[in-house]
């Protein structure tokens, strides 16, 4: 049956009809229930939260973040038979006097207000309060968040970047149902934890929305020029609370995320793509790592091939594949192939110097990530993610989220002699990160022909 847009100026009957209109439309239930029109920004966060499970927000202030929570939670108690809307936040101040006044201001006005009733901890439906409900539960302990389970379960986290990982586990790990949902919104305060790893290392699971407050029409012109004399337009406050971007000067993130995404959105232009083609091979067998082949040209990598459980043999077959198919296209194209030599890729260099003596035409250029470093960096791997770093300022990748999460997750640390050092892949690993194989690969294609230019070259910091 073909469903029709309710019509009428009364108070909203909750029938079936208007709820299956509406449960899969929140943008038209904002106009039509509380009589509104969202900004385009807004309508974007509800249409994503209507179509997938996990939605995370990070804007600036002022920009009406608050408000779309507040429709969420009216737009899913109304369209959902006996949902469950726990919302949370870091301190009562922003739950109790923000978010749930919010709710208060839209449900009055709204046209289910008379099946609704709002408490200061709890909206529920008046005809079923104990099975029908949102309700306000603090941060502050792990077991406040636990216990909700319900067909229809949506839950909502204001400031998340400054709710602690312990609450957000619980609440991730409540997410069993078919319709159960997450919205999480905040100014990005902190460079790690769970709403800042939604942004990086796991953005793959989630729908992701970025709200600048200098483009929204809700904020006061006149307010962001005094902000920017303030605090100053370079300044992390700005950055966080005006710009709705991370902080730059307490990062310990190697590569920053927004020099990632840069070079996503270049990939699409012409670049230049003259000189060799680098091959970078990082290579793995058995596990859950990867064997990944990156194949860049100057500012683009064009390609990355990526293999799960692999012996030597056939890794080298993919290698010789790509060094063959990109000859084909290009035969006067110089091709080097740049490889991780250190444990099974020194197996994988063998096999390839003897192909090249019968006539593979490629170079072989045996790497280690942990070879020597240079005035600035601690070891070989540290010089050749310093390299792509600045690449990355110039030059493009694919939208792999995967490759963009390895990238922008690996941290920094110094050593006790001053010198800048990668984090290891076995701390990674600890944070519950996989092992970096595509940022490896592709840092391969960086690797300087000689221990000497290693040691020797000034990397600017």
């Amino acid at each position: 049956m073909r469903l029709s847009r309710p019509t009428g100026s009364g108070p909203l009957v909750l029938a079936a009809e208007a709820v299956r209109y509406y449960a899969a439309r929140p943008v038209e239930w904002v106009k039509d229930v509380v009589g509104v029109t969202p900004e385009s920004y807004q309508a974007a966060i509800l249409e994503d939260l209507a179509r997938g499970r996990k939605v995370a927000v990070r804007s600036g202030h002022g920009v009406g973040k608050t408000a779309v929570e507040a429709w969420a939670v009216l737009w899913f108690l109304s369209t959902r038979p006996f949902p469950k809307v726990p919302c949370t936040a870091p301190t009562e101040h922003q739950l109790y006097d923000l978010l749930w006044a919010e709710l208060a201001k839209w449900l009055s006005q709204s046209k289910i207000a008379g099946a609704f009733t709002w408490t200061q901890t709890k909206v529920f439906a008046n005809r079923y309060p104990e099975r029908w409900f949102a309700v306000a539960r603090t941060s502050n302990k792990p077991e406040n968040m636990q216990g909700f389970h319900e067909d229809h379960l949506l839950f909502v986290v204001d400031e998340a970047f400054g709710v602690s990982d312990d609450i957000m586990t619980v609440v991730d790990a409540s997410l069993t149902g078919p319709d159960n949902k997450l919205l999480m919104c905040g100014n990005p305060t902190r460079l790690s934890g769970y709403a800042y790893d939604a942004f990086h290392a796991r953005r793959a699971a989630w729908s992701l929305h970025h709200v600048n407050a200098e483009g929204s029409p809700l904020v006061d012109r006149a307010q962001l020029e005094e902000k920017a004399r303030d605090w100053g337009r370079d300044s992390d406050l700005y950055r966080v609370r005006v710009l709705g971007e991370f902080p730059r000067g307490e990062s310990r993130a190697f590569i920053p995320l927004e020099v990632c995404e840069a070079a996503v959105a270049r990939y699409g232009d012409v670049l230049d793509e003259s000189g060799p083609v680098v091959v970078g091979v990082d290579v793995a067998r058995f596990g859950e790592d990867e064997t990944v082949i990156a194949i860049r040209a100057r500012q683009r990598l064009r390609e990355l091939r990526v293999y799960r459980k692999q012996d030597t043999m056939a890794t080298v077959g993919h290698v010789v594949a790509a060094v063959r198919q990109t000859r084909a296209k290009e035969p006067d194209r110089h091709v080097a192939v740049h490889i991780d030599d250190t444990g099974l890729g020194g197996g994988v260099t063998d096999r390839l110097r003897e192909l090249q003596r019968e006539g593979l035409r490629a170079e072989i250029v045996p790497c280690s990530f942990g070879g020597p470093g240079n005035a600035y960096y601690a070891d070989s791997a540290t010089v050749m993610w310093a390299e792509m770093r600045e690449w990355l300022r110039t030059g493009a990748i694919p939208d792999d989220p995967v490759l963009i999460a390895q990238l922008s997750t690996r941290q920094q640390t110094m050593t006790s002699r001053g010198l800048i050092r990668l984090e290891s892949k076995d701390d990674m690993k600890r944070r519950g990160l996989r092992s970096p194989d595509r940022a490896d690969a592709l840092a391969l294609t960086f690797w300087p022909y000689s221990a000497r230019k290693v040691i020797d070259k000034v990397v600017t910091i």
